[in-house]
């Protein structure tokens, strides 16, 4: 039936929508039933509450433009409709039944979701906008802008056309389930939600028709899906009884969608499939078990959702061996570029190291890895139409694809050689993509049609791919960005030919001067060409934004709680493209790997403190900063809030440490046009570009207005990081660059590992580790002594000084003697040097009684420490009593007492009493001394005569050269009594004794002091040499000994045991 009267007239000249404004206070109806969603209104919907819609608009709409001519608000819908709603615990269930008798095309429901209900101005994957057009039944769905499995969340959609009793169409139902059981929601939650339903009336005239358009909430379109959220209105779950929620129906929704989820993910990548396999197995046989009850479903979907959780990725080819995302640590601030990933200091000296990590993160984890280099690249040139065509082959395999280049028309005075540096300008139509500001400034411009490289979109076609195919499952899945940028080297490659085989460009080109530049898509390609290939000295990416300098970590969008408002806009800080825009709006451009960067939400509930893409271990602070220290000029615009330049500026901050730190800080230019040129370069950022790149091929000096711009953050200038703690919590993160301090040992020996310094901080020097040389020791290092703190400016080695240890010396023979006077010996002493000797007897300077020099005549040295005998005579002139004997020796002394005393007059020796040391018997006429053989050693011994004996009765003692070589046999002697000790003492240091052919029944025993003490097989000097008889206390007792004392304990026990069995005997 057609529509009547006034209303009817104003529908069919006026476009009408109807928007739901939905109260905080709607709620959704539990009805523990499922739907069965064909369009037909269920008996189920009559447990249903209906939502109510209170604003609506009508516009007028040119034909011509499409633009909005007329917007009135209407007390209330004209168009009579019908919206309900109900859940049962696992599905959301909607009815739309509007009355309609002219349905066309341009009709449409739209409905808007924010599950979480978090109302951030980003779409979300919890966020999701349905279009339905009621004239067809279509559906499109943009669910997290992800068009996967995993983001399907819709269990089914109808649309049925009502129809009156002659068969007119009378309008439409609606019908559509979103599951939400993985949000395990019991009731009592808040939805984000929103509709609007679009009702296009017939055209008036040629100039006013409803055009192609969508419906308005709160005067703002959110039909478009892209960062509405936050104007949605908001509705809650009915709470269900305990009762009502045990008989919620069973659905298998959510299993069937981690079904999909896992078949379609890729093979051979992953560390192991076999728990995926089997639980993907288990959860298809239920899915199709018609009997399987609830915890049967609930049972196979956690499995087969465990599985895929614990697949890792396996990093096959970076040569990092990369972690997979779900075991990188989030970092909500921006990384560390002086750390590398193993936690080690980035220094000056292995900065590229670090360099070639980035590059091989941002690779696997975001663009795919760029291809060896072709085996070669040919091109022809044809100069009337600029174009170059050039040939890449790799392998049996050729691709070719068109470059051109423009060189300017005169030369400049800067050039060196003649020689014209060269642009390589990405542009979007490579056969005009000459930049004239450039060019006319002298630079030649190549430009290359970057599609016939690379499809822009996701089928993966073009000379790139006609090499490389695209293969997830072989480490191929190379995003697009590489692949242009890729083309960008391969045109460098065919110049460098042309350069050296065509006639009309041998010679011409200075490729030491080199840069890389492109706009939006292409200023990202230029930004990944520029860090794949260090032909670019600079690399100027233009508004390149998400995906490019920006930063996925901080986005400059504006809330109530959050706001950020700039001097130069009319209105906050629109939402900007963030990290999920990459694989949601174009995913080509990426590899598979930046899915899984994508958390469940992108931001946490502390939100800004919690950050996008956090578990990634970079962010495009790392990736500008490992351009350094070549020129990197980022280009973006003040106004171009959808770009992100505030993520721009970001990266630019996050680089800066770097680029400082190689003295390199001038290299790296921010240059954030501030006309609100859109997303667009303005002419003066262009000529500013070509003004930095003059100054740094050629050292041409920038004007101060130009310098000042090229470094200059207006978003840091207007407190924008403020939201985020400032610069200093967002690098929070940074330890600076490490400066390595190095050990040299100097004279000593060993090793000792590298230390490191944070540049700007002082180093405190640490104690030595080495090892000192032979008689030295550790003095300081070169730069200071341990715990000291030293600048550091640079990489740096600290050496180890050592000294000669200062000797100490002691008496070790002769000290605190005592000399009986009359008895017409000298007074022996040996002084001895620690710990080394060997200089004891050069610095040796005299010795002093009681402070008074003795008389050079009155005693001899010798070497062998130093071995000083003082002369009888000497000592006779001394008074009795104790007196301070001192050695002279360099600048130290030894001391020591010596007691001289007068004879006493012997007493009776007790007949009963044994002596210890029997005196040598004086020789009688008929046993005159012996000589020694003159000839048989060649240095004097202390006893010159021997005395002939019994050797069965006699020692012989031999004295040994310190090399161990017999010298001489000096004397025996006879033996008797228990005991008998001699104090041994000879001229040489080193030399010792040892007795031989010592009698039965005696034992000999030494007991050696000074350095020597311990030693028990041989006497030195100053030691002690004592013959015993046996058996003595502490001595071991002789074999036959034990042999005996065996024996007769056995004789003993066997009369005991004969004696025992005797007396037994008797009793019987």
């Amino acid at each position: 039936m057609k529509k009547a009267g006034a209303a009817l007239l104003l529908v069919l000249a006026l476009c009408i929508v109807v928007c739901t404004a939905l109260a905080d206070n709607a709620q959704i109806s539990y009805v523990p039933e499922s739907i069965v969603i064909d369009g037909e209104i269920d008996e189920a919907w009559s447990q249903a509450g209906s939502v109510s819609l209170d604003n609506a608009y009508y516009q007028l709409i040119s034909t011509n433009s499409g633009s909005v001519k007329e917007t009135h608000p209407l007390d209330a819908p004209t168009t009579p409709l019908n919206i309900k709603t109900l859940w049962n615990g696992n599905v959301v269930y909607l009815l739309i039944d509007v009355d309609d008798n002219y349905i066309v095309d341009r009709d449409k429901i739209t409905i808007g979701l924010d599950l979480m209900n978090d109302k951030l101005p980003l779409t979300e994957e919890d966020d999701a906008v349905i279009s339905i057009t009621p004239n067809n039944g279509a559906v499109s769905v943009n669910w997290g802008g992800l068009n996967t499995p995993e983001f399907q969340r819709l269990t089914g959609t109808s649309v049925k056309q009502k129809t009156d009793g002659e068969g007119h169409v009378t309008g439409y139902v609606a019908e559509l389930g979103f599951f939400i059981s993985d949000y395990a929601f019991k009731g009592g939650e808040s939805l984000g939600f929103d509709l609007s339903v679009l009702n296009v009336g017939e055209p008036v005239s040629s100039t006013r028709v409803p055009g192609e358009f969508i419906s308005y909430h709160a005067e703002t379109d959110f039909s478009s899906g892209d960062n509405k959220c936050n104007m949605y209105g908001t509705v809650s779950l009915e709470t269900p009884t305990e009762e009502q929620w045990a008989q919620r129906p069973l659905d298998k929704s959510l299993l069937n969608s981690r079904i999909g989820m896992a078949e379609a993910l890729p093979h051979g990548i992953w560390e192991d499939e076999t728990a995926l396999a089997d639980a993907l197995a288990a959860a298809k046989a239920v899915y199709a078990d018609d009997t399987a009850d609830r915890d049967t479903v609930d049972a196979a979907t956690s499995a087969l959702q465990a599985a895929i959780d614990n697949l890792r990725h396996v990093d096959r080819v970076s040569g990092y061996s990369l972690p997979d995302l779900k075991d990188t640590p989030a970092q909500d601030n921006l990384p560390d570029p002086f750390t590398f990933l193993d936690g080690s200091a980035v220094t000056a000296s292995n900065w590229a190291d670090r360099a070639d990590e980035i590059k091989a993160m941002v690779q696997y984890y975001e663009y795919g890895f760029m291809p060896d280099e072709p085996d070669s690249v040919t091109a022809t040139y044809n100069p009337s139409s600029n174009r170059i065509t050039l040939t890449v082959t790799v392998g049996d395999k050729s691709a070719s694809f068109n470059s051109y280049l423009f060189l300017p028309t005169e030369e400049k005075d800067f050039y060196e050689d003649g020689k014209i540096p060269l642009m390589v300008n990405l542009s979007f139509s490579g056969s005009s993509g000459n930049n004239t500001t450039i060019n006319n400034a002298g630079y030649a411009v190549a430009s290359f049609t970057y599609t016939s490289v690379a499809a822009d979109n996701n089928n993966h076609t073009g000379a790139f791919y006609n090499l490389y195919p695209y293969d997830v499952e072989q480490y191929g899945d190379r995003g697009t960005l590489i692949a242009w940028s890729w083309g960008a080297s391969r045109v460098l490659d065919a110049l460098e030919y042309l350069n050296e085989n065509d006639e009309n460009l041998k010679g011409k080109l200075d490729f030491s001067r080199i840069g890389v530049t492109g706009q939006s898509r292409l200023g990202k390609t230029a930004l990944v060409a520029g860090l794949m290939d260090e032909r670019f000295g600079v690399t100027a990416p233009q508004e390149s934004g998400s995906g490019g300098a920006g930063t996925y970590r901080y986005v400059s969008y504006s809330t109530d709680e959050y706001p950020l408002q700039y001097s130069w806009a009319s209105s906050p800080a629109s939402g900007s493209e963030v990290l999920p825009h990459r694989p949601r709006n174009q995913g080509w451009n990426h590899n598979q790997m930046l899915y899984y960067a994508l958390d469940d939400r992108w931001f946490g509930e502390d939100f800004p403190n919690t950050s996008m893409g956090s578990r990634l271990p970079y962010d495009k602070n790392l990736m500008l900063a490992a351009l350094a220290p070549r020129g990197v000029y980022i280009i973006c615009s003040n106004n171009d809030d959808a770009n992100n330049p505030y993520g721009d500026a970001t990266s630019y901050e996050g680089a800066l440490p770097v680029f400082q730190a190689l003295g390199a800080e001038d290299n790296l230019a921010l240059d954030v046009g501030m006309t609100k040129a859109g997303h667009s370069t303005s002419t003066d950022q262009f000529e500013r570009l070509v003004e930095y790149m003059n100054w740094y091929f050629y050292g041409i000096e920038m004007s101060e207005e130009t310098k000042t711009k090229l470094h200059t953050n207006p978003f840091l200038e207007e407190g924008a990081y403020e939201r985020y703690g400032g610069l200093e919590t967002m690098m929070e993160n940074y330890t600076g660059l490490h400066y390595v301090i190095a050990f040299d040992p100097g004279e000593g020996s060993g090793e000792m590992a590298d230390d490191y310094v944070t540049a700007g901080q002082k180093y405190a020097l640490p104690e030595n580790g080495f090892t000192a040389p032979d008689l030295k020791e550790f003095t300081a290092w070169d730069a200071g002594n341990p715990s000291d703190e030293i600048d550091v400016n640079g990489d740096m080695t600290v050496t180890a000084l050592w000294q000669d240890i200062p000797n100490t010396y002691t008496f070790i023979t002769g000290g605190a003697g005592t000399w009986t006077r009359g008895c017409g010996r000298n007074m022996e002493y040996t002084v001895k040097g620690s710990p080394n000797d060997a200089v004891t007897f050069d610095l040796f300077g005299g010795i002093l009684v009681d402070g008074k020099a003795v008389p050079a005549g009155s005693y001899t040295a010798t070497r062998g420490s130093v071995n000083i005998s003082v002369s009888a005579d000497y000592l006779e002139s001394l008074s009795d009593g104790s007196h301070t004997v001192t050695v002279g020796i360099g600048d130290s002394v030894a001391e020591t007492t010596l007691t001289v005393a007068s004879p006493a007059t012997p007493a009776d020796p007790d007949p009963a009493t044994p002596t210890d040391l029997e005196e040598d018997p004086k020789p009688a006429e008929s046993e005159k001394p012996v000589s020694p053989d003159p000839g048989s050693y060649d240095f004097p011994f202390t006893f010159t005569v021997r005395w002939d004996a019994d050797p069965a009765d006699s020692i012989d003692w031999v004295l040994y050269n310190s090399d161990g070589s017999a010298a001489h046999k000096k004397f025996n002697k006879k033996v008797s009594g228990n005991e008998w000790r001699y104090e041994a003492w000879f001229s040489v240091a080193g030399d010792y004794y040892l007795v031989e052919n010592v009698p039965a029944g005696y034992r000999v025993r030494y007991e050696n002091t000074g350095t020597h003490a311990g030693v028990t097989d041989r006497c030195y000097n100053g030691g002690t040499i004592v013959n015993y008889k046996v058996p003595k206390t502490g001595d071991p007792v002789d074999p036959l000994l034990w042999v005996v004392s065996g024996i007769l304990g056995l004789l003993a026990l066997f009369l005991a045991w004969q004696l025992f069995r005797d007396r037994r005997a008797d009793k019987r």
